[in-house]
């Protein structure tokens, strides 16, 4: 999958650009291979991978926003179906 631009001072362009990823997960969209050169472990793991490779903006610890101009803060929250709630559909965070 080829990676798409998207305008990073629109908080419009930064979740039109966002959206791309409903329903799939980083591997399915960006190779299985780039995913496991930018795996991490731990809290915020998913945030960091996503920062990194769909919105291709090196993470930080600074305490302003991720996409200043904008004034967006990336948000991620991982979601897994878990065993028991496969056969009803439902996911857990």
């Amino acid at each position: 999958m080829t990676m798409t631009s998207f305008d990073a001072s629109s908080k419009y362009s930064i979740l039109n650009h966002a959206r791309l990823m409903l329903g799939q997960s980083l591997n399915d969209r960006y190779n299985h291979i780039v995913c496991k050169q930018l795996q991490r472990q731990g809290k915020g793991g998913l945030g960091q991978a996503m920062e990194e490779i769909h919105f291709q903006y090196h993470p930080n610890s600074e305490a302003k926003p991720d996409f200043e101009q904008a004034g967006v803060e990336l948000k991620c929250t991982p979601l897994k179906m878990e065993a028991w709630c496969q056969k009803n559909g439902w996911f857990s965070t």
